[in-house]
Formats: C-alpha cells, structure tokens, sequence
C-alpha cells in the first residue's frame, strides 16, 4: 500500500471523525434549546428548527433519526403552547410528519412511532374526536408497536420501549379508550388498566409523570372510584410547588398538569 493512499485514508478518517463530531455538538445545541423549553415555544422552535437543519445535514440513518425525532419532539412541545385548535392542527400534523419519516430509518427503535403516536393524539383532539375517528386504529397500532421496540433515554441509557417516557405508551393507549366513544372501541375498564400500569410501573423506576396520574385520575372519577382519584391527586399536589423535586426531567410539563390536578382535586371536594 503506497504512503498516498494511506495518507487518503487517514485523511478520510480524519475528516469523518470531524463531522461526526460536529453533527452531535449541533445536536447537543438544539436539544439544549429543548431543555430551556420552561421559558416558552421559542425555544423549542429554535430546537426544531436546529434540528431539522440538522436531519437534512445528516450522513448516516441514525443521525438522521435522532435529528427527526428531536424535530417531532420540540414541534409536538409548540403544538402544546398553541391556543388555537387550527394551529394545534398544523402543528400537531408537522410533528407527526417529522417522526413518520424517522420511524424506517431505525426499525428496532421506539422513539419515532412514540412521537408520531402522541401527535396525532393530540392532533385528533384538536381536529375533533369524530372528525378523527378514522384514526383510531392507526393510533393504537402505532402505540402497541413502540412498546415492542427499543429505546434510549435523554441520558443515553436503553430501555425497553414500553418504558419511554413514563410508560408513554400504555399511557397514550389509556386515553384513547378514553376519549372514544363507546361504540367506536371506547372502554372506560381497559382504560384504567393501561393508566394504572403506566402510573404504577414508571414510579417502581423511580420516575414520576404528573400526566400519568392526571389521566388515570380522570378515569377514576368516570369509572365511579372518587376516593382513589382524590388521594391520587392530593398525592400528587404534594409536589405542587417544588416540580424540580417530581420530577426534573418534565418541570414545564409538570408545572402545566399540576395546574389541571388542582383544578380536578378542587372540582372533586372532600
């Protein structure tokens, strides 16, 4: 092997090295955007709009990956800013539209069908219930596939689908048979079932998710169980003034869902 083409060679490791290493610091800078979140929809706009730069800039298939769903995720973090449903409507279809075209870049991995399950949770609740009937299937199917996969936490760390994001998924699936009407596959029972394994196996790992408790609590009432649903929720008010103590992972999000605990709980008496 001649010393030109081993110089070439080492000059194109070099140069990979270098843009990888570049990729992620720009990665790391829109998901610091993400972080700072608590300040408003700016900075998660600035997070997708960094990040979907960052998907067109990407050489391999997970960089393109991760880049689409920080894009989803922070786009999903603007719909729920968002006051008015026909904003939520494009917004939530954008964040969709953004994991939709992760999900086959990474087939073992749960993240993308996660955030293309929960906007379009949000996007049906926005657009109307029985507008989005025919979306029902699709939602549940994308949910009960993401928690077969993979995934990996913010620090890096795997887990099983099913446990992304304070069992996500199970919580997701939970408020669809929630929010459905009976005779469209609606159940109150089964429900609580995939809230009651989201609430309880995400605090065995030690996480709280004040959203969990929210809906599981609102089941409860439905489903004639107001005691429970009060010392769940005055539980959870507990924290009411400390969300860096709940859980601080999710302090926007928590200080959002805290403000509709307080209101059930007060909604509920004594």
């Amino acid at each position: 092997m001649n010393a030109f083409y081993v110089c070439s060679l080492a000059t194109l490791a070099l140069t990979a090295n270098v843009f990888a290493a570049d990729t992620n610091s720009k990665y790391q800078d829109a998901f610091a955007d993400f972080q700072n979140r608590g300040t408003g929809a700016a900075a998660a706009q600035s997070c997708a709009d960094k990040a979907g730069a960052l998907a067109v800039e990407a050489t391999t298939d997970l960089e393109k990956y991760n880049a689409l769903v920080l894009q989803s995720r922070c786009t999903y973090y603007v719909g729920m800013k968002a006051k008015k449903d026909d904003d939520k409507v494009r917004i939530f279809g954008a964040a969709k539209n953004f994991a939709d075209k992760a999900k086959p870049l990474q087939k073992d991995r749960a993240e993308a069908y996660f955030f293309y399950g929960i906007s379009l949770g949000r996007w049906a609740e926005a657009n109307g219930i029985m507008k989005s009937l025919g979306e029902r299937h699709n939602l549940r199917r994308t949910m009960e596939t993401a928690i077969t996969k993979t995934a990996v936490d913010d620090e890096g760390k795997p887990m099983a689908g099913k446990e992304y994001d304070s069992y996500g998924s199970n919580r997701t699936l939970g408020r669809l048979l929630f929010k459905l009407p009976g005779m469209f596959g609606g159940d109150n029972r089964k429900a609580e079932e995939f809230l009651r394994v989201a609430v309880v196996e995400s605090e065995k790992m030690g996480i709280r998710n004040s959203l969990n408790i929210l809906y599981l609590a609102e089941v409860l009432v439905a489903n004639g169980k107001k005691p429970e649903a009060r010392q769940l929720l005055s539980d959870a008010l507990k924290f009411e003034n400390d969300p860096t103590t709940y859980n601080p992972r999710r302090v926007p999000e928590t200080i959002d869902e805290m403000k509709d605990i307080r209101a059930l709980r007060n909604e509920l008496g004594n």
